[in-house]
């Protein structure tokens, strides 16, 4: 009698266990719990820490409540010009209502699958709308913004909140890189030109305005020298008139001792009479 109290008691405590087990499950704080009831979701929870549940009837799924990334493989994108180029998207994202992802996805596989249809559709779209150029130029972070938003919208129907989409990759197509580089080089040959031309028209420009002002400082030197000669002759002529005034004879001789030194150079040869006029001096 007293062993079979034993196993009933043994029996009991093994199914409270077992039951215990059952009631009690801990979320972790990088995670969401779902209680499900008969394949039906019941409630969600978001707070970390040891929770309960009706056992046996009552069952949990869980998901991961971190950051989550899915890199979209490379597209080909026509853009507004015409122009096609392959684009890489990285797009980040947090599961932010897990009954709604659980009923309109079911898991993360099935939630890339998703982003692999949702995120290419909204890059089409709103590349459609761009010229390529405007993907290597300031205008880039603004397309970028408008792709984020669109997934964003379409992503929050399935319990999805869109943190980020990058375009982490955008190279033209292998067909057409060696054309679009022949333009680019033209393009650069034309510009270079056109630079080549400008500095040679500034350079024409800079010459003239230089040769211009040299011709005007040498006509004012001019000027201001055959004044400054001027004034120096008229000065000259003033003390020539007085020294002649003072003493006619010095005068004559002064003036005659210059003649001389302009005539007399070395190796001149005049034929002159020693008794003429222009030796005067030398016969008194």
């Amino acid at each position: 009698m007293k062993g079979n109290k034993i196993i009933f008691f043994a029996a009991a405590v093994f199914a409270s266990l077992i039951i215990l087990a059952d009631v009690l499950f801990i979320v972790d704080e990088r995670e969401y719990a779902i209680i499900m009831q008969f394949g039906e979701a019941k409630k969600a929870i978001k707070e970390p820490g040891l929770k309960f549940k009706v056992p046996f009837i009552q069952s949990v799924v869980r998901y991961d409540n971190r950051l989550l990334s899915y890199d979209v493989p490379e597209i080909e994108v026509t853009a507004a010009d015409s122009k096609r180029i392959n684009i890489n998207l990285l797009t980040r994202y947090v599961i932010q209502d897990p009954i709604v992802f659980y009923k309109r996805i079911g898991n993360s596989v099935r939630a890339k699958e998703r982003l692999a249809q949702i995120v290419p559709g909204a890059m089409r779209r709103v590349i459609g709308r761009s010229h390529l150029s405007d993907l290597f130029s300031e205008k880039r972070l603004k397309i970028t913004e408008e792709i984020h938003k669109d997934v964003k919208e379409v992503a929050a129907n399935f319990g999805l909140a869109v943190r980020d989409v990058r375009i982490v990759a955008a190279e033209f197509p292998q067909e057409n890189q060696e054309a679009i580089f022949r333009r680019m080089k033209t393009q650069q040959v034309q510009l270079a030109t056109l630079y080549r031309a400008q500095g040679t028209n500034r350079s024409n420009e800079i010459q003239a305005a230089a040769d211009r002002k040299s011709k005007e400082i040498r006509v004012n030197a001019e000027k201001e020298a055959l004044l400054i000669r001027g004034n120096a002759d008229a000065e000259a002529t003033a003390i020539y008139a007085k020294v002649h005034n003072a003493d006619p004879n010095f005068y004559e001789f002064w003036r005659a001792l210059e003649a001389y030194r302009v005539a007399l150079r070395e190796k001149t040869k005049y034929l002159l009479s020693p008794t003429g006029k222009f030796f005067q001096h030398f016969l008194q």
